[in-house]
């Protein structure tokens, strides 16, 4: 029987609790309140690296390719449309072949757990019994 691993994507503490043009009341009631998690989305990509869409302590390397087709990610290709209807199509030298989606949990296999622990998640796996 294969070993199953659960990933959780990092999050960083980026969420204020209020906002910076915020006064009064609202700000009297939530001065003191920390900021709060956001999840933060991790790709994986096709040459082997991995980025994230915000900088954490795991991971630094915000640079992912853009654009890129959201219904289809690991495409070699994105097509778009201009306001006159013309077509666009750009090739991909790196793509997006794995999203985690920060706030989720995710089942993955051991090769993919491998190539996360490699990459600094280690501590964000854990193996299913």
């Amino acid at each position: 029987m294969a070993i199953t691993y659960t990933f959780t994507p990092p999050v960083a503490n980026i969420v204020p609790p209020f906002l910076p043009e915020t006064r009064g009341l609202q700000y009297l009631l939530f001065r003191y309140m920390p900021t709060r998690e956001r999840g933060v989305n991790v790709y994986c990509l096709s040459d082997g690296t991995f980025a994230q869409d915000y900088p954490t302590p795991e991971n630094q390397n915000t640079n992912f390719p853009l654009p890129y087709n959201p219904t289809e990610p690991n495409a070699p290709y994105v097509q778009w449309n201009d306001i006159n209807g013309n077509l666009y199509t750009k090739t991909l030298p790196v793509r997006i072949e794995n999203i985690f989606l920060g706030g989720h949990v995710y089942e993955i296999d051991e090769s993919m757990a491998t190539k996360l622990s490699d990459a600094g998640y280690g501590d964000r796996i854990v193996a299913n019994t």
